[in-house]
């Protein structure tokens, strides 16, 4: 960690606020920043970002908890429209402490209350009275999504950060080791699970913070269809489509997708056909059977068999790309 990062970060904190609440304390600053540079590639709004908040008394060390199947923020509220096929339940746990350094005593909270939260076999109201109703809500939520998604076989993902403003450098032994223990507490609850658990200190927290929404992008074009040069009707394959959905990490710019007026159907009956269409490796040109995604932007230009366009937003074609991304 570099020298200053701290008081860099120090200086965010200052000018930061979440939402339209410019009087939250600075550990609650602290807290939702983290939680957005954290989940930064998941996109979410203010409002989604509060709904997992669970900071308080009897917390059990989980200051925030979210759920993501393939990769969009479930609820109890969104159970409609849930996919049959391909799923990944995304589990995201994270401690934020306003502190400069990381404390074994922390990761020793994480690895009890993990054996409450996560061993479903455990009722709900057994539960009551030793965790917030914030954390008792996120875990009824999983517990329930997780059985009810059984039949399809899902992978499960946990993540735990655990972020203060220290320098991830200077963990020692002793809690990277009780870490390691914290991974392999959940190991006998999901089988092939993926259980990962990523410390945060004020240099990952600036360099998340530093990267910026690219809305200028170029994707390659087979064929131009378009002659005025103002409006173009392209043609591209698959491949580079999803490429263009996908920022450096790999992960989906949901946010060029934002103004679409609904959310991912799921597994409905057209998202079903493109993706049977994907997997059949049928040798028809993808056009004929889909009508294709409308773009907005605010300029545009085709160079040297490129499409490169700015402040992009997808108005028409959600389902098509969602559909596209869970493919790849």
């Amino acid at each position: 960690m570099a020298k200053n990062d701290e008081f860099l970060l120090a200086g965010i904190l200052d000018a930061y606020s979440f939402g339209d609440d410019p009087n939250t304390d600075i550990g609650e600053r602290f807290e939702f920043f983290s939680i957005e540079q954290v989940l930064k590639s998941k996109d979410l709004k203010v409002e989604e970002v509060r709904s997992g908040h669970t900071d308080g008394r009897i917390d059990g060390g989980v200051d925030a908890a979210y759920i993501f199947v393939n990769g969009v923020l479930y609820s109890e509220e969104r159970a409609g429209g849930l996919p049959k096929s391909d799923v990944m339940i995304e589990v995201a746990v994270i401690n934020c402490k306003h502190e400069n350094a990381f404390r074994e005593q922390t990761i020793n909270t994480l690895i009890a209350t993990t054996q409450d939260l996560f061993n479903f076999s455990i009722e709900d109201k057994d539960l009551q009275g030793r965790y917030n109703a914030g954390v008792l809500k996120f875990r009824r939520t999983l517990r329930g999504l997780y059985r009810t998604m059984a039949i399809y076989s899902p992978r499960i993902k946990i993540s735990f950060y655990c972020i203060t403003r220290g320098d991830t450098l200077s963990l020692g032994d002793t809690i990277s080791d009780r870490a390691k223990q914290l991974v392999g507490t959940l190991q006998p609850y999901f089988r092939d699970g993926d259980v990962s658990c990523d410390f945060w200190g004020a240099a990952e927290l600036l360099s998340e913070y530093r990267k910026t929404r690219s809305f200028t992008l170029e994707i390659p074009v087979v064929q131009n269809l378009s002659e005025d040069g103002k409006c173009f009707i392209a043609l591209c394959k698959i491949g580079d489509y999803f490429k263009f959905l996908c920022d450096d990490s790999g992960n989906l710019r949901r946010y060029l997708l934002d103004a679409n007026i609904r959310d991912y159907l799921g597994d409905n009956k057209v998202n079903l056909d493109i993706k049977a269409t994907l997997e059949s490796g049928s040798e028809a040109d993808f056009w004929w059977l889909n009508n294709g995604v409308t773009i907005l932007a605010s300029s545009a230009t085709i160079f040297a068999g490129k499409l490169i366009a700015s402040n992009i937003r997808i108005i028409n074609g959600l389902q098509t790309s969602q559909t596209i991304f869970n493919h790849f």
